[in-house]
């Protein structure tokens, strides 16, 4: 290998090994598949044109080009050597993009559920078409940065032209085609590789010809100086030198001069964003998903480089042309030179990234060429401002970003690739903290939550920004201590990062708590697991305790909504618990109504109590009065002493089963208020109704609420009871999925996605699955053992919780892993006690009975809200109330 090879590969190894990374990382930044192809296309097309203008910039911007003419080599072989460097380094960058938007793919392929909206099909189809744009944008880009370098040789004018005039040249093409042809996708497919081999090869041609061509020579046609403006300069020069800016003033002139570029590419950039808004006005609305309307739709995108080019260019290019030094020497503070770069930066690049586009997009589609990211209806509305604020927000990062990267740089190409480097680095730390906070794109089985999103982004936020300023200001300040600052740099990221993951799990996962007061702790006991009491939920609001000797408590439970994101939902008594009179109770069912007829006006307040005791009584509330808790007031219905169990159906209507295996409807299951009902707002109650008989089957065994009203016979078939039909008869539905539980389940789920108990002891997950059998899809149903132990009492699903009561009376809980079917693989111990009694669920929501009569809810297994909030539930329960209080029996 020669010393020029090696002098090549050293130029060119920065910036080649820095987009590689960046073109590796990329596809695996973005949750949903397609945007994977079509974001890191454009990240490609970007990172090769640096590339490109990478080989000849450096160059010029090291005045290093005089040099390279002047070396004992033919200009031919040197042309030679660097075309094949720059032509390799390209083609691994894209192998690299290839293997990384692959192995994605195949990623989704072993993980369907984060594409399940997308089919194989429609993934395979984007993946070729991303990977033929890109070795078409490979093409594109090197042309065009070698061209554009060797002819302007100026860093950013190469880079903005690279960029835009593929762009412009697509959009002319498309536009002077007639309009079918125009939004042929076909044809566009056709001619988006034609145009690639006709630039590429034209570019190639230019550039080589300008290289071998190239003089080093004094330009004779006078200064070609952009930071030379003639609104600058006074109509007449005065003879006499005198002061006409103060500090500040002439500092901030200087820098505006500096952005005489910046000014340029914005303008190029107005020009042909007029051009875009123009077509779609013009033409309407091109094919969806072609590749002008693609353009068309997202050009607007490309005014976020702005922020890039102004903050590359306001620390980095002064270096360059050795101005740093004298400008240290200004009468005036650095810090205060500093604060004008900022100033400058900041608002240059809110303008032209977020301001500028945003106003450009909003009059277009006031006057009909909408975009479809931009609501033309009202400026107002919460959708427009929303995109303002994200739009300024991501200007502003980016500006703040560059301008980091350029205090760090040498030259603007550098800085340029720094940002570039930075910011996708920072897109991925984002995406990582996103994935493991387990936010409901994570479907990882064994995945750990170690913190919300919105917390991390809460730390990285404030974080981030706070150390980019002060890192900018210290590589500015500190300039030529190199190792010190290149030290407080690492340092510093490092150190940013370390606190970003630390500090955020630490508030997600409420440390303070380990500080407070443990778990409060029981009293006596007055319960016991030898004979255990029973926790139901209605599905109405309405939690019954059933005791051993026949009483039954009950209280209405409701959730109590976050006073913040920091806090999490409760569950809370409404403060009307209350003993039913008598003590041999062995069913019931008790109704807080919310909704009652065809017209759904509201009647709230608690409707019929019906209950069933031991020696086969009917029982139900003396009357219905609104309003009223009155479940302590039931009088006996009839004579008949056959009854067993009783079932809500809904606001109206009960099922009822007899010892002989009958099933009963009691109430009815389409009830007209009438002309009375709507003067008085009462319900008649269901004394105003007889039973009657549902179907002649007389094989019933069971009747309960678990979510929906199920009935189970004695083969083991379960049906689930309709809620009011129009036609007044109440309809039976078979639960085919109910029918595959074994027949020595003691405690049988309520739903296709519960844990039950068998006769051993043992805990299992009864979940369904559907595959496709002879052409259609089937929905199975599937167990899985989640304890061998045989100590289990009994079990509750409780939102991402399986709740298991041992023996010993301690609690244990199993947590869902994502939003899989898969759990924990041992259980953790919940709370510090062993004497609870009993376990039931409200709503996603466990709760627990102590042996002290204390009723307990754990906000922890909520699963309705687990995603919305910003801190993890506590671990400490809530005490709901004590069932044995004096004043509430």
């Amino acid at each position: 290998m020669t010393c020029f090879v090696k002098k090549e590969i050293r130029l060119l190894l920065p910036v080649w090994g820095s987009i590689l990374a960046v073109e590796v990382l990329t596809p695996w930044m973005f949750p949903w598949i397609l945007e994977t192809f079509n974001l890191s296309s454009v990240v490609l097309y970007v990172g090769l044109v640096i590339l490109a203008v990478d080989s000849f910039g450096r160059e010029f911007s090291l005045g290093t080009f005089q040099n390279l003419m002047s070396q004992p080599m033919e200009r031919k072989a040197i042309w030679g050597v660097k075309i094949k460097l720059l032509a390799g380094g390209a083609l691994l960058i894209f192998v690299g993009f290839f293997a990384s938007n692959f192995l994605r793919l195949a990623y989704e392929s072993i993980y369907p559920d984060n594409s399940w909206r997308f089919t194989a099909s429609t993934m395979q189809s984007d993946f070729v078409s991303a990977m033929a744009g890109g070795l078409e944008m490979l093409v594109i880009a090197i042309a065009g940065g070698l061209w554009t370098t060797l002819l302007f040789r100026q860093i950013a004018a190469a880079f903005w032209i690279t960029l835009l005039l593929p762009i412009l040249g697509l959009l002319l093409l498309s536009f002077v085609l007639p309009e079918k042809l125009g939004d042929s996708e076909i044809l566009m497919k056709i001619l988006f590789p034609v145009f690639a081999a006709l630039y590429g090869w034209w570019g190639f041609r230019l550039a080589r010809r300008l290289f071998l061509k190239a003089e080093d020579v004094a330009w004779t046609g006078g200064v070609i100086d952009f930071s030379r403006w003639r609104y600058f300069e006074p109509a007449n020069r005065s003879v006499k030198s005198h002061r006409r800016w103060r500090p500040f003033a002439a500092l901030l002139k200087k820098e505006l001069q500096m952005q005489s570029v910046s000014f340029i590419c914005a303008g190029a950039l107005l020009a042909i964003h007029l051009v875009v808004l123009a077509m779609r006005a013009i033409h309407g609305r091109f094919q969806p998903g072609s590749t002008v309307e693609v353009i068309t739709q997202n050009y607007w995108s490309l005014w976020l480089i702005m922020p890039l080019l102004v903050g590359g260019t306001v620390i980095a290019e002064e270096r360059k042309l050795n101005m740093t030094d004298v400008q240290f020497c200004l009468p005036i503070s650095r810090r205060k030179q500093f604060a004008i770069k900022f100033l400058v930066t900041m608002v240059l690049g809110v303008l032209f990234g977020g301001l500028m586009p945003f106003g450009l997009e909003l009059v277009s589609a006031a006057f009909g060429g909408a975009n479809n990211l931009f609501s033309p209806n009202d400026i107002r509305s919460a959708t427009v401002l929303d995109g303002l604020k994200a739009l300024v927000c991501v200007s502003a990062g980016l500006s703040l970003i560059s301008l980091f990267a350029s205090s760090l740089s040498r030259h603007f190409l550098q800085g340029l690739t720094i940002t570039f480097v930075t910011g996708i680095g920072l897109g991925m730390f984002g995406f990582l903290l996103r994935v493991l906070s387990f936010d409901g794109n994570n479907y990882q089985p064994e995945t750990i939550q170690l913190w919300s999103w919105q917390v991390a982004t809460l730390f990285a936020v404030p974080t981030w920004t706070g150390l980019f300023f002060w890192l900018a200001w210290r590589n500015y300040k500190l300039f030529h201590e190199h190792k010190r600052r290149l030290r407080m740099n690492i340092l510093g990221i490092m150190g940013a990062l370390a606190f970003i993951v630390v500090g955020s799990a630490a508030m997600y996962g409420r440390t303070w708590e380990y500080l407070e007061p443990a778990e409060p702790a029981h009293s006596m006991a007055k319960l016991s697991l030898a004979n255990s009491p029973i926790l139901h939920w209605d599905g109405y609001g309405i939690l019954s305790v059933y005791l051993p000797g026949g009483q039954v408590w009950l209280d209405r439970l409701e959730v109590k909504a976050a006073a913040n994101r920091f806090a999490f939902p409760t569950i809370a008594s409404v403060g009307l618990e209350s003993f039913i009179s008598g003590s041999n109770w062995v069913s019931l069912a008790v109704r807080y109504n919310e909704w009652v007829g065809r017209d759904r006006f509201q009647i709230p307040g608690f409707l019929d109590t019906v209950g069933v005791q031991s020696n086969g009584t009917l029982w139900t509330s003396e009357r219905s009065d609104n309003g009223k808790w009155l479940v302590d007031q039931l009088t006996q219905f009839g004579n008949e002493s056959d009854w067993q169990q009783v079932a809500r159906v809904d606001a109206t209507s009960v099922i009822l089963l007899k010892t002989n295996g009958t099933l009963w409807q009691w109430g009815t299951n389409h009830f007209d208020l009438g002309k009375q009902a709507y003067t008085d707002r009462r319900w008649p109650g269901l004394q105003a109704f007889q039973p009657t008989q549902l179907g002649t089957n007389s094989d019933w065994q069971t009747v309960g609420k678990w979510g929906a009203t199920l009935a189970r016979k004695t083969d083991g078939s379960v049906w689930a009871v309709s809620d009011r039909d129009a036609s007044g008869v109440t309809d039976l539905r078979r639960m085919t999925n109910f029918d595959q539980l074994p027949p020595e389940v003691t405690q049988p789920p309520s739903s296709a996605w519960k844990p039950y108990l068998r006769k051993d002891g043992t805990l299992w997950f009864s979940h369904s699955e559907n595959r496709m059998e002879k052409g259609t899809t089937k929905e199975f149903f599937e167990q899985s053992q989640i304890s061998r132990d045989t100590n289990w009492l009994s079990t509750q699903w409780a939102g991402k919780w399986i709740v298991a009561l041992r023996s010993d009376g301690t609690l244990w809980k199993w947590e869902q892993m994502g939003w899989s079917d898969q759990f924990s693989k041992s259980p953790s111990r919940l709370g510090i006690h062993s004497d609870w009694a009993a376990i039931g669920s409200f709503d996603s929501y466990l709760v627990s009975l102590a042996g002290d009569g204390t009723l307990w809810s754990w906000a922890g297994s909520a699963a309705n809200d687990y995603r919305e909030m910003w801190l993890a539930p506590s671990r400490q329960p809530e005490l709901l109330t004590n069932i044995f209080a004096a004043g509430k029996n």
